[in-house]
């Protein structure tokens, strides 16, 4: 049998976590079809197929149980890399830290953004993830903190909420609600929505379910989309209407608009978690440099989105 190499690793994960070979590829800066190539490599040596590829790319149960292993020997590698450079450098320590995606339009870029001017000497290498993805690497070991949308039940981690936001409602400018400056869920009962998938964050889509349960009806999921920006574009080229944290309405798009909800009492969490027994005490330094035990709301309130 052949022997796997590193690069075979490093693109397997690419395709698994961006469940894409061509936002894969481009994550890799190669082209596509030698990526598809370097895979089906990959399942010929490792004997068993790792990815459905059709109607969407989906892992095997083998490429499940491939991708902790695949992450945590390319975190060595990383690491062993790292060590290598700080040798008689003086360097600091480095720390892993996954990110939901919405999470970089709340306040929390900028408490990192302090706590790397006061600890210089402390490396941040961050890594965009949705929430179930960071749990993973967190239990592996490839994350030292996650900063998710989920809630942690994991007696191995601690976890902390960061913030509390209310939830909005995000219209085309052209809809009859968008002229308020506050709307009902039932007023959008008869469109179509626009939203993520539900195993991206799970407590979050729960959530969204339930308003719309509470306001009488089931909402009809006729586009999916896994970022809130792509969200947004869908929304304002009038593909349906979709309900928000509302630090998105940081994110300023012509044709879209965020609108409060009334009444609700609904609040997206965003939380921070970290394993009990950190591998570096900096862990809890940068725990508390974000607010742990502290938290906030992430915005004044939903504005409207540039037309």
């Amino acid at each position: 049998m052949k022997q796997v190499e590193l690069r075979h690793l490093r693109y397997f994960v690419a395709v698994a976590e961006e469940l894409s070979f061509g936002r894969a590829a481009q994550r890799l800066g190669i082209a596509q079809p030698p990526l598809s190539q370097q895979i089906a490599d990959l399942e010929v040596r490792v004997g068993r197929r790792l990815f459905l590829r059709r109607p969407r790319v989906l892992l095997t149960p083998a490429g499940e149980a491939l991708l902790p292993a695949a992450r945590r020997q390319l975190l060595l590698l990383e690491q062993s890399l790292e060590a290598a450079r700080r040798a008689g450098g003086g360097d600091g320590p480095v720390l892993h830290v996954g990110m939901a995606s919405s999470a970089m339009l709340t306040a929390i870029p900028r408490r990192l953004r302090r706590f790397r001017a006061e600890r210089g000497e402390i490396a941040i290498r961050l890594r965009e993830l949705h929430s179930a993805e960071q749990l993973e690497q967190l239990r592996a070991g490839v994350l030292d903190l996650a900063i998710l949308r989920e809630p942690v039940t994991d007696p191995g981690l601690t976890t902390r909420v960061l913030v509390r936001e209310p939830l909005a409602l995000i219209l085309p400018v052209g809809h009859a609600a968008a002229r308020r400056r506050t709307v009902r869920v039932a007023q959008v009962a008869n469109d179509p929505f626009v939203l993520f998938p539900r195993h991206v964050a799970p407590t979050l889509h729960d959530q969204i379910m339930a308003m719309c349960r509470e306001a009488g009806f089931a909402p009809r999921i006729e586009q999916e989309a896994r970022e809130w920006h792509t969200i947004l574009g869908l929304v304002a080229s009038g593909f349906g209407v979709s309900i928000a944290p509302a630090s998105v309405s940081s994110l300023r798009l012509r044709g879209a608009v965020v609108r409060r909800i009334h009444p609700s009492q609904a609040r997206a969490m965003l939380y921070l978690a970290w394993p009990k027994e950190a591998r570096l005490p900096e862990v809890h330094q940068l725990a508390r440099s974000l607010g742990v035990g502290s938290a906030t709301s992430a915005v004044s309130g939903p504005r409207t989105m540039a037309r």
